[in-house]
C-alpha cells in the first residue's frame, strides 16, 4: 500500500477486494466446519472426565462472574491501544520525517513486519510454549514498551526497521497467546460468546486509540506519544504479573500445553 499510495492509489482498494475474495473462495473450499451443535456441547458440559464445565446465563453475567478475565480483557484493550500506534503515530511521525516519502517508508516497514511474522511466529511459539499465556502477554508488552519507546530517538530508516522488529515480538507474542487464555477461563457453553465480548473490547480500543492520539500528540507533541506508550507498556506488564501472581495462589493458574503445529 506505502508503494501504491503516491501514484496509484486506486490499486490498493482493488487489491484489498480481490484478496479478499481470494481468502473467501479458499475458505470456503478448504477449511471444514468444526462447530459442535448445541446438543454436544450440553453433553460434554456435564460430563465431569471431559474437564469441561458449562454455565447457564446472560453472556455479560458470566463474563463479570471471571474478575481475573475481565482484567485480563482491559490489558488487552490497552495493549490495542499501544499497538495501534503503528499505524497512527507512526504514520504522521513518519510523514514529518520523510515528508513526500512517508507512504513509502511506511510501505518499508509494514513489509518488514509482515516478513517478522511470517519468519518468526513459529519459532517463538516454540521457544514460548512452556509460559503460561498471561506471562506470554506480559513479556510482549515488553516488547512494546522497547520497540514503541526507542521511536522517540529514531530518525533514520535503518533502526525504524530494527524497531519494527522489536514492537512485532511484542504482537505476535499476543496474538498467539492472548485468546489460549480466554479459552482456559471460559466455561465450554460461552467460548465463542467470550471471544465476541473481547473482540468487542478491541474494537472499542481500536476505535479510540486514534482519537486519544489526537488529542495526546496536541497536548503533549507527536513525538512524546513513544514516552507516554512506554510507560504505559511497562505499566501493563506489571499488572499482568501481579495477576498472575494472584492467579497463582489462588489455584488459577492452569499449566501451558505445549502447541502442536
Amino acid at each position: 500500500a506505502g508503494f501504491l499510495f503516491k501514484n496509484h492509489i486506486q490499486w490498493i482498494f482493488w487489491g484489498d477486494a480481490l484478496t479478499a475474495f481470494v481468502a473467501f473462495i479458499l475458505i470456503l473450499w478448504f477449511v471444514p466446519e468444526t462447530k459442535p451443535d448445541e446438543k454436544a456441547i450440553l453433553e460434554k458440559a456435564a460430563n465431569p472426565a471431559s474437564g469441561e464445565k458449562g454455565e447457564t446465563g446472560n453472556t455479560l453475567v458470566v463474563f463479570f462472574r471471571r474478575p481475573f478475565l475481565v482484567t485480563f480483557s482491559l490489558f488487552i484493550a490497552i495493549c490495542g491501544f499501544i499497538y495501534n500506534q503503528h499505524g497512527y503515530t507512526l504514520s504522521l511521525q513518519l510523514n514529518d520525517l520523510f515528508l513526500g516519502d512517508g507512504a513509502k517508508i511506511y510501505g518499508y516497514i509494514m513489509s518488514c513486519n509482515a516478513i517478522t511474522v511470517l519468519l518468526l511466529t513459529t519459532l517463538l511459539t516454540y521457544l514460548t510454549r512452556k509460559n503460561t499465556p498471561i506471562i506470554n502477554v506480559s513479556i510482549a508488552v515488553v516488547f512494546y514498551a522497547i520497540g514503541f519507546g526507542a521511536l522517540y530517538f529514531v530518525q533514520s530508516i535503518f533502526f525504524f526497521l530494527i524497531t519494527t522488529i522489536i514492537w512485532t515480538v511484542g504482537e505476535i507474542l499476543v496474538f498467539i497467546n492472548y485468546q489460549v487464555y480466554v479459552a482456559e477461563h471460559t466455561p465450554i457453553t460461552h467460548r465463542t460468546r467470550f471471544n465476541g465480548v473481547l473482540q468487542m473490547i478491541m474494537g472499542i480500543s481500536m476505535l479510540a486509540s486514534p482519537l486519544l492520539s489526537g488529542y495526546l500528540s496536541k497536548w503533549f507533541g507527536l513525538n512524546n506519544i513513544w514516552i507516554i506508550v512506554f510507560f504505559l507498556a511497562l505499566l501493563v506488564s506489571l499488572g499482568l504479573i501481579i495477576q498472575y501472581q494472584i492467579e497463582k495462589k489462588t489455584g488459577s493458574i492452569k499449566k501451558a500445553v505445549p502447541v502442536k503445529n
